[in-house]
């Protein structure tokens, strides 16, 4: 039985086997109620069987389509929707649950701008790559590699650290801080002893600019020395006893490096991009800024 067009207040089509594909009273049922056992809406392919097209809500051809008035799909018990081919959503998409999942080969999102955000996002990969001409990524706080980074105060990295097993007692652990200076500096430190003569490492005079040496000397023992850098340069530091004592005492030696642009201190600005010097000489926060 063929109708050209069918009116009714609601619908039935029934599996001969299951009955009505509304498990319901059907007095319960509210006006305009389709219930079908298994439909098939539009042009099944000749290639591929059970494809069509479904439309459900407003048509975008409606004249009162501008108010908005959606159509919807209300999916009530547990189910799994397949899509075999290309999916496009025209608009916006939401995803409202506990958890989206997209299990694919590769993974690409498109956009002017696109925006990931949520009480926790993960991205995991074995190889992740997050690229951009601007990357931005904002939080309060972040965690890369186990460690957090403050991303919106005023501390950058503020304290550089080793933590390591106590070598001494059990249990326990050892963390030391890093001495800081504005410059680049390097040091050497060690003992003179019966000697007049600190020689440095022979690679300081292409490393250390020569008119930055420093050198702090402490007399070892009770003897009053009378101690005197008598000439110095990155190779040799020439030390005098003004009462021509053997010498004996240990030593710190700072130089600047020459082989980089000097580092400026204190600079205009609200992140690490404003440094008004070169950036890629300088690590940021446990990664190259």
């Amino acid at each position: 039985m063929a109708f050209q067009t069918l009116d009714a207040g609601s619908l039935d089509v029934f599996s001969s086997i299951t009955g009505s594909a509304v498990n319901i009273p059907k007095g319960f049922w509210k006006p305009g109620t389709a219930a079908i056992y298994n439909g098939y809406f539009g042009t099944t392919a000749l290639l591929n069987y059970g494809q069509g097209t479904l439309n459900v809500g407003m048509s975008v051809d409606s004249p009162f389509a501008y108010t908005g008035a959606p159509g919807n799909v209300n999916l009530h018990n547990i189910s799994l929707t397949t899509y075999i081919g290309d999916h496009r959503v025209i608009g916006r998409s939401s995803v409202n649950g506990i958890q989206f999942r997209s299990a694919t080969i590769s993974n690409e999102i498109y956009g002017a701008s696109n925006i990931i955000a949520g009480k926790s996002v993960d991205i995991v990969g074995k190889n992740t790559v997050i690229a951009g001409a601007s990357v931005v990524i904002g939080a309060p706080s972040l965690i890369i590699g186990g460690r957090e980074w403050y991303s919106s105060t005023a501390s950058w990295d503020s304290k550089k650290s080793f933590d390591i097993p106590h070598p001494s007692k059990e249990n326990h652990r050892l963390r030391y801080i890093c001495t800081e200076s504005p410059k680049a500096d390097v040091y050497v430190r060690g003992r003179l002893k019966d000697s007049n003569i600190i020689k440095l490492p022979d690679y300081w005079k292409d490393l250390v600019d020569e008119d930055s040496i420093t050198v702090n000397l402490q007399p070892i023992g009770s003897r009053h020395f009378h101690l005197n850098i008598e000439k110095f340069d990155n190779q040799e530091i020439h030390v005098k006893e003004s009462d021509g004592k053997s010498i004996d005492c240990f030593y710190h030696v700072y130089g600047e490096r020459k082989d980089t642009t000097k580092n400026i201190s204190e600079y205009e600005g609200q992140t690490p991009d404003d440094y008004p010097g070169n950036n890629n000489e300088y690590i940021i926060n446990g990664g190259r800024n």
